[in-house]
């Protein structure tokens, strides 16, 4: 397992501000034992960019050092993404990509093993035998037109293919045929026979091929026949010392050198007229054997059988050339019993007996992913052979790897489900180093979640993960699968902020994934961090109401709810409401009376909660945003109650308060009632806390500028608003 990943550089057009350029501060990721880091970023951080430059995009490039060695988007191999469900819609790979199990395993290996074995069998070994010691690379080879063996000229047909090379042979026909091929014991041969048939058997016309292909009934005697050789001879040398007047044999001076090539050439005309067409053949194809060592004699042979009238001799000479093609044939039928060695054999026998038994699921990996989709999605994942023997993964006997969802009729959830889980399983059989998932859970129910979140910690176990995530229900959910199992950063990419991977440490994530742990912390630990006890109460109103709602203080839940509508004007003491909530051990002393008006009058800018040494920086930024929530939202309702003079009795929340100042359908009504319902600091449910107290939300899920700017935009609109109020209220009353 990985311990550390260091980023050097992150780069994808503009996406990334300059921090990333030269990476340097908050750039090291440490993994946990388990090998996982979570990264939590809300929406528009950049985490789904991150991702795909991770998976090598080609307009991203990042550095990265792991283990001492130096990466770049250039490395395809050291990241496996599991990407966002926008990019899920098929799931795409081959059914070995995923099957995992002992059995399943061992099958695919002696099936690539075997795979390897003859394609280097076919193209390299057996090819390269035919070519070099046969002289047979067409399939069209005389040798192979003649073969009596009908099933091993098939395989040499194949093999010899330049198209096909060999993968047209069925393997179980190969294996069947060369194990039971029996090895010829050969006679004794002349090497220089077989050489030489072997080199000219396959030229069509020569004298070798129509001495073979001579029909004997049609053999005639000629004793005039070894002119043929004289008067060719004779022409040669004519031909070639033409431009002599003397004769280069006898000296004979002033010959007729025209005058003698035309005598010879018409009486070798008259000759090899005189005899039939197929004995015509074989003297036509002597010239190109005049001169070559040939082993069988032909010409000799040939001239002294038309001389004789010896037919005999001829069979004799075809009798010895069909030995030689006999030799031959069989020696390619002894390379063929013997190409296959011992091993692959038995490999190929081990593979046979794995496919010949019923495929079942053994890894327990996917019969959790089988029984959570048959139980979930109400579908069956099979595992069947096909026409070849080759396992195929079939969702309701259908074939859905690489297909479109809409031709297996799935709805965007059962897709999202499937095709996230069977990206887990080939994640885990990839030998990248890190695994990379994408906000995993997006879109899902309560169910999927948590099963989501199983497998991320046991069916990727002893994988490293980063996980890219804006959901705390994904990071408490991966808690309760494993204490402790992962890292927790908080992603952040803001011009003019602290940016990168900011770390959590241990203490802080107990006290974001456990509530009781956050209690134990108000009770005890923080009195040590606070370095304003007003501020401190102040952001902790909305938290502590919805605590107090749940632990039945209806007094002190009633207070609270004073303090969180801009209209009220009652003095609530915080002091004496957070002992009630907290207090045990320690505890507040003196009051600290405020109302809703004073603390719409607060000078935010200046708000300071606990020590800049403070270990727990995540809270302390929760409970800044956690106030400015509640600030802005005051100021709104207290300025559009005392402006339109709102009945707070009938409009009580923000909601109905902004849409009763802002009522009707102006054009300028329309464009307030907007700006203030578009505000995220506004409608945020967790300025109330009840559900799912989860009190970090306001801090992960708006950065600092962007709730900076939220903050100027809504105070300068309710200043704009003000002073329009005022114009309106100086306005002359026309008489």
């Amino acid at each position: 397992m990985l311990k550390e990943i260091k980023f050097n550089k992150i780069i994808k057009e503009t996406i990334f501000c300059e921090d990333f350029i030269d990476f340097k501060v908050n750039n090291s990721i440490e993994f946990s034992k388990q090998g996982i880091a979570v990264l939590y970023g809300p929406n528009g951080t950049g985490k789904t960019s991150l991702a795909k430059i991770l998976n090598s995009d080609n307009n991203g490039e990042y550095n990265a050092i792991i283990e001492g060695q130096n990466f770049t988007e250039k490395n395809l191999d050291i990241f496996h993404v599991i990407a966002d469900q926008n990019t899920r819609n098929i799931i795409k790979g081959n059914t070995k990509d995923f099957l995992l199990g002992d059995n399943i395993r061992k099958e695919y290996e002696l099936q690539e093993f075997i795979n390897s074995s003859l394609e280097e069998l076919f193209q390299k070994s057996l090819s390269g035998e035919l070519k070099n010691n046969f002289k047979i690379s067409k399939k069209t080879h005389y040798i192979l037109e003649t073969f009596p063996d009908y099933q091993l000229k098939a395989i040499i047909e194949d093999i010899v293919n330049t198209k096909s090379k060999g993968k047209k042979i069925d393997k179980e026909d190969f294996f069947k045929y060369t194990f039971e091929l029996k090895e010829n014991e050969l006679e004794e041969y002349e090497q220089s026979k077989f050489d030489y048939l072997i080199e000219h058997i396959d030229q069509k016309n020569s004298a070798l091929r129509n001495v073979l292909e001579m029909k004997l009934g049609n053999f005639n005697r000629n004793e005039q026949v070894k002119e043929i050789e004289e008067n060719s001879f004779a022409l040669k040398v004519l031909n070639k010392f033409s431009y002599k007047e003397d004769c280069v044999v006898c000296d004979h001076e002033n010959i007729n050198v025209v005058q003698l090539i035309g005598k010879k050439e018409e009486n070798k005309a008259l000759v090899i007229g005189s005899l039939n067409k197929e004995t015509q053949k074989i003297f036509e194809g002597l010239d190109i054997l005049e001169y070559s060592n040939d082993p069988f004699l032909i010409k000799d042979n040939i001239i002294k059988a038309v001389e004789d009238g010896e037919i005999q001799i001829v069979i004799e000479l075809q009798e010895d050339m069909k030995k030689y093609i006999k030799v031959i044939q069989e020696k390619l039928t002894n390379l063929f019993a013997n190409c296959v060695s011992k091993e692959l054999y038995e490999k190929y026998n081990e593979y046979l007996m794995l496919i010949n038994d019923k495929p079942l699921f053994s890894d327990e990996d996917i019969l959790f992913i089988e029984k959570v989709v048959s139980e979930n999605i109400g579908k069956d994942i099979l595992l069947k052979r096909d026409d070849n023997k080759n396992l195929i993964l079939l969702l309701d006997d259908k074939e859905f790897l690489n297909k479109d969802r809409d031709s297996l009729h799935l709805s965007n959830g059962e897709q999202n489900f499937i095709s996230l889980a069977f990206e887990f399983l080939k994640a885990k059989n990839s030998s990248s180093k890190i695994v990379i998932l994408d906000d995993p859970i997006s879109s899902f129910d309560s169910i999927f979640k948590n099963k989501i979140a199983f497998s991320i910690v046991k069916l990727l176990e002893g994988k490293n993960q980063i996980v890219l995530t804006h959901n705390t229900d994904l990071v408490k959910l991966l808690e309760h699968q494993l204490k402790q199992c992962f890292n927790l950063y908080i992603f952040n990419n803001t011009p003019e902020e602290e940016n990168g991977f900011l770390n959590i440490n241990r203490d802080e994530q107990d006290i974001l994934l456990h509530l009781n742990k956050l209690l134990d912390f108000f009770r005890n630990k923080v009195f040590y961090e606070i370095a304003n006890k007003e501020h401190f109460l102040l952001s902790m109103i909305p938290f502590m109401r919805g605590y107090a709602q749940i632990i039945n203080l209806p007094n002190e839940k009633n207070q609270l709810t004073q303090l969180m509508h801009g209209y009220n004007d009652i003095k609530i003491d915080l002091v004496k409401i957070f002992n009630n909530l907290f207090g045990t051990n320690c505890s507040f002393t003196g009051k600290f009376e405020i109302t809703a008006k004073d603390i719409s009058e607060f000078k935010i800018d200046n708000l300071s909660i606990f020590n800049t040494t403070t270990s727990y920086k995540l809270l302390n930024k929760t409970l800044k945003h956690t106030f400015m929530y509640l600030y802005l939202r005051l100021n709104v309702e207290r300025t559009l109650v005392e402006i339109y003079n709102i009945n707070t009795k009938r409009h009580d929340m923000l909601t109905s308060i902004i849409f009763q100042a802002f009522k009707g359908s102006s054009q300028e009504n329309l464009y307030n009632r907007v700006f203030l319902t578009s505000k995220k600091t506004l409608l945020n449910d967790f300025n109330h806390f009840e559900g799912n107290m989860n009190i970090f939300q306001p801090a992960i899920d708006i950065t600092d500028s962007s709730l900076n700017k939220e903050k100027n935009d809504i105070i300068a609109f309710l200043e704009d608003i003000r002073e329009k109020h005022t114009v309106h209220l100086n306005k002359p009353v026309p008489v």
